[in-house]
């Protein structure tokens, strides 16, 4: 068991704020990204450094978790204890396990935007306490937790009242990875498993393929109808566009199509009938939704499509940072157009968009997210938009690279 609440805790409720062990960005390497076997090598480097120089620092690293039941530093020749006046040397092998150490603890944490894409970029960091907050496999209960990062500071907040005795779960992977191998590929990096995750991932792949395990097969999981459905026709959008010269091979009937049968999805996956609350599949079905949707409905459909995968993160994954990056950019695309330029449902929209960018704000910034009112118009606009959209840089799909830059470069030609 990792942490676990020692009172009761209310949502919004901080209880991890930590500073990094060590973190590499990329300015401290001569490329604008850094691939993960750079990033772990360099902030080995660091980690490694620092325990030869501080005994104490050493003792914090090597309690974190190796691969190994061995929780504690090894010297040469003999123990040591912080009584001693003496600067111990690491014993042999100390560097193969900090780089396990890496391997098993970091975290990715935002670097800002790159200069020449304005594409996010991130460092890689270590933290104490952090990694012991253990992954909510999709067996156990969701996630009861979330964390984002003020520079180097790792921080938690609980995302349903939790009880006193609970173990506090995190999930490490991101509720936008856009295909299964993503996700499957982070958790055995981790060496970890998920076997309800795994038979989703296989389940979805025979439905696009028209195949399907028979109602009685208790060995394969089954998808309901509508995910079945949802997966051919996503299938064949995707086809069409990778294979039929992009999307405007796509034909309105097949929009018609794919927004059915993800409706049908949604509901069953709302209804707690799907086996998980929102999978890959369904994400890309909403990122081909909202770019087919300008095309054949207009601009507030497209709008209101990408505010429909805020919603699904949100509910899933309440408070993740996913669900206040996609949250925060469509009010501020929405927020930026003149308001007399709005349609009645833009209108309607905004109020739910500024709504739900308000309440992440209070969950992060105040951990009030009850009290979304207690965010200043200010703070909305000089902290907390600033912070997601900077900071963070955050970028998702099509609407984040076509549509915003479309939407508040019209904004800023009828402003002038």
């Amino acid at each position: 068991q990792g942490v676990v609440a020692t009172k009761d805790l209310a949502v919004g409720e901080a209880f991890i704020l930590a500073r990094s062990l060590g973190l590499v960005m990329p300015e401290d390497s001569d490329r604008v990204a850094l691939s993960e076997p750079q990033a772990r090598a360099l902030l080995a480097d660091q980690l490694e450094a620092s325990a030869r120089r501080d005994a104490t620092f050493a003792e914090e690293l090597f309690s974190l978790y190796d691969g190994s039941s061995d929780y504690a530093a090894s010297w040469s020749p003999g123990p040591w204890s912080a009584a001693e006046a003496r600067l111990p040397q690491l014993a042999d092998g100390s560097r193969d396990r900090i780089e396990r150490i890496v391997q098993f603890n970091s975290h990715r944490c935002p670097a800002g935007p790159d200069p020449r894409s304005g594409d996010p970029t991130s460092g890689l960091g270590l933290w104490l306490w952090p990694p012991m907050v253990n992954h909510a496999l999709e067996t156990d209960s969701a996630p009861n937790c979330a964390h984002v990062f003020f520079g180097d500071v790792m921080h938690f907040r609980v995302t349903r009242p939790v009880l006193a005795g609970e173990e506090l779960l995190d999930r490490y992977t991101s509720p936008l990875a856009s295909f299964f191998d993503q996700t499957l590929e982070n958790l055995k990096d981790h060496g970890m498993t998920d076997a309800k995750y795994e038979a989703a991932a296989r389940a979805w792949a025979d439905a696009a393929r028209g195949e399907a395990s028979p109602p009685s097969s208790r060995k394969k999981l089954r998808l309901p109808q509508g995910q079945r459905g949802l997966a051919l026709q996503l299938a064949q959008v995707e086809h069409r566009i990778q294979f039929g010269g992009g999307p405007p091979a796509v034909t309105e009937k097949e929009y018609v199509g794919l927004k059915e049968a993800y409706e049908q999805s949604a509901h069953e996956a709302r209804g707690g009938l799907a086996p998980l609350p929102l999978a890959p599949e369904e994400i890309r079905a909403l990122d081909k939704l909202c770019l087919c949707a300008f095309t054949f409905e207009g601009r507030a459909q497209a709008m209101e499509w990408r505010m429909e995968l805020a919603r699904r993160v949100q509910e899933a994954r309440p408070f993740h940072f996913a669900a206040a990056g996609l949250a925060t950019e469509l009010h501020v695309c929405l927020a930026a157009l003149p308001r007399q330029s709005l349609a009645a449902a833009e209108v309607q929209l905004a109020a739910e968009v500024e709504f739900a960018a308000r309440r992440a704000a209070a969950f992060w910034l105040l951990g009030r997210p009850l009290e979304p009112g207690s965010v200043s118009d200010e703070v909305l606009a000089k902290n907390f938009v600033p912070w997601v959209l900077d900071t963070f840089a955050f970028r998702f799909g099509w609407f984040s690279s076509v549509l915003r830059p479309r939407l508040l470069s019209q904004s800023a030609v009828r402003s002038a």
